[in-house]
């Protein structure tokens, strides 16, 4: 296919070049919106020029991403991010198309699991930690998805939580403590070890 043909086979939807990305091999997540408007906008803390798109993509080699991008994508309609990547037409290497995407940062975030004030769990704090983290390692938290207490006493097994666990505060700071955290467009939030604890209610 010439680079013309590539050019011209973009099918022109968010909906289409998401998903032709979600299906390149190792991308694992993406976070994406779109400025059909004629003036720049910031969307959760990205600046997106006039009639353009954006995507944040994690996993997958940068040229497959570009090829995805390079068969659904419009004529001009441009791309925003700090990643610039690359699609040589195959048939035509002399020309190059250049899009550009964010690649995801992380996020730590401390958790502090509460227990009924008369149960000291202490002793089973090393079973909260690989249970969070064997949640984490099967079904990471979303890109650009907040997180919530809710969802961590979620992935933690019923028969754990019924030793005595009756909440849960989470932070990105270890001082200040929520029931929710929401995560930038080119964020993933996670759960290290050492950031968990358990405290005895009041």
């Amino acid at each position: 296919m010439t680079a013309t043909g590539y050019a011209g086979r973009g099918r022109g939807t968010l909906g289409a070049i998401a998903s032709a990305i979600s299906n390149v091999d190792g991308v694992y997540g993406i976070s994406f919106t779109e400025n059909p408007g004629s003036d720049t906008i910031t969307w959760q803390g990205k600046q997106l020029v006039r009639n353009s798109i954006y995507f944040c993509v994690a996993g997958g080699a940068d040229e497959d991403i570009a090829r995805a991008i390079a068969i659904t994508k419009t004529n001009g309609c441009s791309t925003n991010g700090s990643v610039e990547i690359y699609f040589n037409d195959p048939e035509n290497t002399s020309n190059s198309y250049t899009y550009y995407i964010d690649r995801p940062r992380f996020q730590e975030v401390y958790v502090r699991l509460i227990s009924k004030s008369d149960v000291d769990l202490s002793s089973s704090l090393p079973l909260f930690k690989k249970a969070l983290n064997d949640s984490q390692r099967l079904n990471a938290f979303p890109l650009g998805g907040e997180m919530t207490a809710v969802n961590v006493i979620d992935r933690i097994p019923q028969e754990l939580t019924d030793l005595g666990i009756i909440g849960c505060d989470i932070s990105t700071n270890g001082t200040t403590w929520v029931k929710d955290i929401p995560a930038g467009a080119d964020v993933i939030l996670q759960i290290p070890d050492a950031k968990i604890t358990i405290k005895q209610g009041a």
